[in-house]
């Protein structure tokens, strides 16, 4: 098995961290976060749940991190590339649909370009990985 390279380790904890800081927004500081961006549903679930998400995947990224083996590593990485490209798919569908108040517009954009940064890197570092 192959060492993960440095540009891809430094990614995975990139990723990890942002997945870190967005999974304690979710879970911990909830009805701040959804309040200051003015989300108009109560549901006390869905935050949290998507909170539980971020915090697994990035678990996971930084056992791959530590573990330093491309075979491992490379299945997580798919695993994010594929849940962070439909949750970008489900932030453009929301702002498109949904009638929502300014706040959550500019958030829910800010997010989307945010995570199609780290999505793209992740995809480029994961390619130059592959055909080393």
């Amino acid at each position: 098995m192959g060492k993960i390279s440095k540009n891809m380790k430094i990614t995975i904890l990139i990723v990890a961290i942002a997945f870190f800081v967005f999974a304690w927004l979710y879970l911990v500081n909830t009805n701040v976060y959804l309040e200051t961006m003015t989300w108009p549903y109560n549901d006390p679930y869905y935050p949290r749940a998507f909170g539980i998400n971020l915090l697994v995947l990035g678990i996971f990224l930084i056992i791959s991190f530590f573990r330093n083996e491309w075979n491992q590593a490379k299945i997580i990485i798919e695993i994010v590339l594929v849940w962070s490209s439909l949750i970008l798919m489900a932030n453009l569908i929301e702002i498109s649909v949904l009638s929502l108040p300014l706040g959550v517009i500019v958030t829910t954009w800010n997010n989307t370009i945010f995570l199609l940064v780290l999505i793209v890197v992740t995809f480029y570092f994961y390619l130059k990985e592959l055909n080393q």
